[in-house]
């Protein structure tokens, strides 16, 4: 890129004969003749048919040594517009050499000619469009060689679709915008929904994109609820005896948290997925289980059926009269639903390391509290999950916008086994 020339001092060169400038008349280089605010050419240029485009040339703010900004004019001044869009466009498509940069940079170019010829030996192609240059060589993108596959969500429940998102870059890394209609294909059908009550638990979904003969995968796992009926306590019902609850098939067992309580109130320590009833344990108490799943960001909780105790110790009246299942060796008793079990009441406290909130929520017989808190900095709110295995306690770090001495409420959401509502406050100062 070089200036087309210019006359010295402010001597009308416009009738002149044709005037080369060199290195801006060889034939490799991109010609740059300077235009005033009007379009028409600066009457001090140089002019021949080797000038390849036109570029603002009068009043062109520069920077002056010392820091001042003062203004300058001529071709020297126009070239460098030339050279930004240059570089603008090789930016884009490293792939194009310099023929085919000059040659969207002049076809790009806007006419100015008096005639309307699209072409004369003052401004050659016309006057500078780099917008309308990259809009060329972006609508002459290499093919697709790079799809990303991107779902709105890893897990999901049966009848509840998810969509999908597709982009697509060429060899040198240019945006290919038609990528964004690739074809979609879905294994469990269009956004991964399967019937609800198929007595499949959880199937893998693979959704696949494909485009200009390149394709991408994603994998979403699909829970039917319906399976959450199925769920049941089996075991010995009676003192001393032990109980288990099993999730339904294909369930993922490190992502299912279990808090068993015993007449609605948690037991303490009783978070696995079998539970030894005690010893001493009388008669008709109401034994039943909590669950949480978390699993690809999918949340789910809920509450096993509940069994009464059928036989307790041999202190308790009841045992010389035996109940329905004594010695039967028949499954034990289910209680109907609809027996709501006594929750829990949280404690919530907070600290503040550096921009990072700790919050701690404790129950009384719930070893590891799951659900969610939400936590308001000012009158900024972040919502965080209390995760199966985290012991209660969440990270949540403040907003950028936050700063200075805030109020800092964090709410418990409650879960299956603990009362929600409960809060803390403090005030805190970030930095």
């Amino acid at each position: 890129v070089a200036a087309a020339g210019q006359a010295d001092g402010d001597r009308n060169v416009a009738s002149d004969a044709a005037l080369m400038h060199y290195p801006a008349s060889y034939p490799p280089v991109l010609s740059v003749a300077a235009i005033r605010p009007d379009g028409s050419p600066m009457p001090s240029g140089y002019h021949n048919d080797l000038v390849d485009i036109a570029a603002p040339g009068t009043e062109v703010g520069i920077l002056i040594e010392g820091g001042s900004v003062g203004y300058g004019a001529g071709t020297s001044f126009a070239a460098p517009h030339a050279a930004a869009a240059v570089a603008l466009l090789r930016r884009h498509r490293q792939d194009l050499g310099p023929e085919a940069i000059v040659a969207a940079i002049t076809e790009a170019a806007r006419d100015i000619t008096a005639t309307g010829n699209g072409r004369d030996p003052y401004t050659g192609a016309g006057s500078l469009d780099a917008p309308q240059a990259l809009a060329r060589i972006m609508d002459t993108a290499g093919p697709t060689t790079r799809l990303a596959l991107s779902v709105s969500a890893q897990a999901t429940v049966a009848d509840v679709p998810i969509s999908a998102t597709v982009a697509g870059w060429d060899a040198v890394g240019n945006p290919v915008p038609d990528a964004a209609s690739a074809t979609v294909a879905y294994s469990l059908g269009t956004g991964c929904t399967f019937p609800v009550g198929t007595g499949l638990s959880l199937r893998t979904c693979t959704v696949t994109a494909t485009f200009d003969g390149v394709s991408a995968k994603a994998t979403v796992d699909v829970f039917d609820p319906s399976a959450l009926r199925h769920l049941a306590i089996v075991g010995d019902a009676v003192a001393g005896g032990t109980l288990a609850v099993t999730p339904p098939a294909g369930w993922p067992a490190r992502s299912v948290a279990w808090q068993w309580t015993a007449a609605g109130t948690p037991v303490p320590g009783a978070t696995s997925a079998t539970y030894t009833l005690p010893a001493d344990a009388p008669s008709g108490t109401l034994v039943g289980v909590a669950w949480t799943l978390t699993h690809r960001g999918l949340a789910a909780s809920g509450h096993v059926d509940a069994l009464a105790v059928v036989r307790g110790p041999l202190s308790d009246s009841s045992a010389n009269t035996p109940g329905p299942d004594a010695g039967s060796g028949e499954s034990p008793t289910v209680i109907p639903p609809g027996t709501a079990p006594i929750k829990a009441t949280a404690k919530v406290t907070i600290v503040r390391k550096g921009r990072v909130v700790i919050v701690r929520v404790k129950a009384a017989g719930v070893a590891k509290p799951t659900g969610t808190v939400r936590v308001k900095f000012g009158k900024v709110t972040k919502n965080a999950t209390l995760k199966a295995g985290g012991k209660g306690t969440v990270k949540v770090r403040a907003p950028k916008k936050v700063r200075g001495k805030v109020k800092v409420t964090a709410v418990y959401r409650g879960s299956s086994a603990v009362k929600k509502g409960t809060s803390a406050t403090k005030r805190m100062t970030f930095t």
